[in-house]
């Protein structure tokens, strides 16, 4: 042998050595009959001739071994169903570890060969990777959140409005049974935390002026939108967030802004949003008009329910004035106006939950709390 093929041998056995797959026989009373080098690294010592399968599996599994060997004696056993079966293992020092097994009767004998994966080092990166997307998560719902915080210490009258509208949304989301399975109660809480985000690039001598606007500068405000969308567009939220920032002033009927959109070009996140910030803008102060009642509200909602605002919505928001809408729901929804500068962070419907975090719908338990201020229009 030479020194090329002693190398080999010595690279092929290292390598061998970092494998976590093991292969075993099993005869049909599942005893073993042999298993490979591999196998006993797994198992941290060697797997004997004539040891019971079971012997190899936590005490719980037992049951199911005995329904895989069973499946091997039956002839008509479909071979996929003894693939990719997941079961615990024991290593003689008596831990434990997960593995996969796939299982083939050798054809003309009595025996079977099992292809058994440890999983261990698989399910540890899938618990990192889960864990980096929490962590990364959460610090998007914060800078989110100082995002919108930056935009309330520009516009006082506005303190808490994007909170609300986003406290509101969720709401009036829920109320329609709403889950989180394709994004869209993410999108919505985070797209309407930022959705006023454009009103950074307004002069705050017009954001705050008491009294009428001329038409310049409300040709200013309604800019928001776009600029807004122009701030985060490049983000990847993974979420419909920069659809809910330019189109929440979107109407049904083609009446709203930037862009003019209509019917199903309004996007489902969207028409929410557009809802929530009407009722929560109309019932709070402004510098130039006082807070309007929650009737009034609900009367320019429902004067345009299925022209210029979403019928669902707005028939969700009737649920909830009724108090027939369910308690987790009516637990975000804020219905009272307070005084104008009324401080959000401590009284709103979230005060106690972890804002970095994501509401999960259907399990909020909050019990409601009063608005203040904000903007109707533009």
């Amino acid at each position: 042998m030479t020194a090329e093929s002693d190398a080999t041998g010595v690279a092929l056995e290292a390598a061998l050595g970092s494998v976590r797959i093991g292969v075993l026989t099993v005869d049909l009373d599942g005893y073993v009959r042999s298993s490979s080098p591999g196998l006993d690294r797994m198992f941290e010592a060697p797997v004997v001739v004539g040891t019971h399968v079971t012997e190899l599996a936590p005490e719980e599994d037992a049951d199911r071994i005995a329904s895989v060997l069973s499946a091997l004696a039956d002839e008509g056993t479909d071979p996929d169903s003894l693939k990719r079966l997941r079961f615990g293992a024991r290593k003689a020092s008596g831990r434990t570890f997960p593995v996969m097994v796939n299982v083939e009767r050798i054809e003309g004998s009595d025996l079977s060969v099992a292809v058994v994966r440890d999983l261990s080092q698989l399910l540890e990166a899938q618990d990192r990777a889960l864990s980096a997307e929490r962590r990364s998560q959460s610090v998007l719902v914060q800078l989110v959140q100082g995002l919108s915080t930056a935009v309330e210490f520009r516009d006082p009258y506005t303190a808490g409005h994007q909170h609300r509208v986003a406290d509101i949304a969720l709401a009036i989301a829920d109320t329609l049974g709403w889950d989180d399975e394709s994004g869209m109660w993410q999108g919505l809480f985070l797209g309407c935390l930022i959705h006023d985000i454009g009103k950074l690039y307004v002069p705050s001598s017009i954001l705050n002026r008491p009294g009428r606007l001329s038409g310049l500068e409300m040709g200013l405000i309604r800019e928001h939108p776009v600029t807004g969308y122009q701030t985060i567009e490049h983000v990847d939220f993974g979420v419909p967030v920069a659809a809910v920032v330019r189109q929440h002033h979107e109407r049904l009927d083609g009446s709203g802004y930037p862009d003019h959109l209509s019917g199903g070009e309004v996007q489902p996140c969207v028409r929410i949003a557009a809802v929530a910030d009407v009722l929560e803008a109309m019932t709070s102060h402004r510098p130039y008009r006082p807070a309007k009642p929650v009737d009034a509200a609900l009367a320019e909602l429902v004067a345009g329910r299925g022209s210029r605002y979403d019928g669902e919505a707005v028939d969700a928001v009737v649920l909830l004035l009724d108090g027939a809408a369910p308690a987790s729901a009516e637990a975000l929804l804020p219905l009272i106006p307070a005084q104008a500068g009324q401080d959000y962070a401590a009284q709103g419907p979230f005060a106690d939950r972890n804002r970095d975090a994501v509401p999960e719908p259907r399990a909020r338990q909050e019990q409601p709390q009063q608005p203040t201020s904000t903007d109707y229009g533009p």
